[in-house]
Order: C-alpha cells, then structure tokens, then sequence
C-alpha cells in the first residue's frame, strides 16, 4: 500500500468522524460503540 492509498483511508476515518460529530450536534444521538465499531472497519484496511 503506497502512500496515497494509506492517506486516502486516513481521510476517510477523518470524513467518518467528522460526520458523526456533526450528527451529534444536531441532536441525533449515536451510541460511541457504533462509532467505534464502524472506526474498527475502516482501520483494519490500514496497513
């Protein structure tokens, strides 16, 4: 995996938790096991 692939997964994480955090302001409530878990998913394709 070169460089750009690992920063274009690390952008990802970034995106997925910028959007739960915006999720959380509007009031939706997110349980942080859901958040981690989706978190988990997208760390394993990080080498």
């Amino acid at each position: 995996m070169d460089a750009i692939q690992v920063a274009r997964e690390r952008l990802k994480i970034i995106k997925l938790l910028a959007q739960n955090g915006r999720d959380v302001a509007m009031g939706k409530v997110i349980s942080s096991k859901d958040v981690f878990k989706s978190l988990d998913r997208e760390v394993v394709t990080l080498p």
